[in-house]
């Protein structure tokens, strides 16, 4: 492979590795928080051909939780912080959490 392709792709993969630490440590709490939630946990589930990540928050006193999908994991992450800086977080009533299952 060209060396110029090589540069190209590392450049990118530290891109993405750089996106997927700031978005662990500093941007989904914001995110979520500018979308009128506080982060309390969350879990992630791997299928066979993508990842799905459940946020879990309090929002005007009630749990909520918000599913995030995508192919992998740093996708999910990115694609949280990118919703929630848009105002694209769908948070549901979390049922479980406030005792209606």
């Amino acid at each position: 492979m060209p060396e110029r392709k090589i540069s190209k792709r590392e450049n990118h993969q530290t891109q993405v590795a750089l996106e997927l630490l700031d978005a662990v440590n500093f941007d989904l709490n914001d995110a979520v928080e500018r979308s009128g939630a506080l982060l309390v946990g969350l879990s992630v589930k791997f299928g066979e051909v993508d990842c799905l990540m459940t946020l879990r928050g309090v929002l005007s006193g009630k749990r909520m939780i918000c599913f995030v999908g995508a192919p992998d994991l740093s996708s999910c992450f990115r694609k949280a912080v990118s919703a929630g800086y848009s105002d694209g977080l769908a948070w549901k009533e979390d049922r479980f959490a406030n005792g209606q299952s």
